[in-house]
């Protein structure tokens, strides 16, 4: 997925979301990045992210390239995260698989962001190099 995210998608988020009890959302933006295990936080690699732990229960770092898997940059709606927008995480493949984040602060490392984060909402653990639709939530 390129560019600004697809009613499709900005519908089953804000379902999602509605259905999790996380409250009314704002702006949406999204694409398609690639799940890695790595828990190192460093830059992951153009199209892809990770947590900085195994357990998403403990996750409070996110690193995702500012490129999605499409080579859509993704650099403005990264950067404009703030304190409260959300970061909603699913796998492709399974619904049941997804994690809600409310974003604490952003650090722009040029080709990827660091985003410091905790939780609001978890599903199941998003499988390793698993394509994944991660939606910025402004609120």
């Amino acid at each position: 997925m390129a560019g600004i995210a697809s009613s499709a998608l900005i519908r089953e988020v804000q379902d999602a979301l509605t259905a999790l009890g996380v409250g009314e959302s704002g702006a949406l933006i999204g694409g398609t990045w690639r799940f890695g295990t790595s828990t190192v936080m460093a830059d992951p690699g153009s199209g892809r992210f990770r947590y900085d732990d195994a357990t998403p229960s403990s996750v409070a770092n996110i690193a995702i390239s500012r490129f999605t898997r499409s080579g859509f940059d993704a650099d403005n709606a990264l950067a404009a995260l703030a304190l409260n927008d959300r970061l909603y995480v699913q796998e492709e493949k399974s619904a049941a698989a997804f994690q809600c984040w409310n974003v604490t602060s952003v650090v722009d490392n040029s080709t990827w962001f660091q985003i410091e984060v905790t939780s609001v909402a978890l599903g199941g653990a998003i499988r390793n190099n698993g394509d994944s639709r991660v939606g910025a939530i402004f609120t």
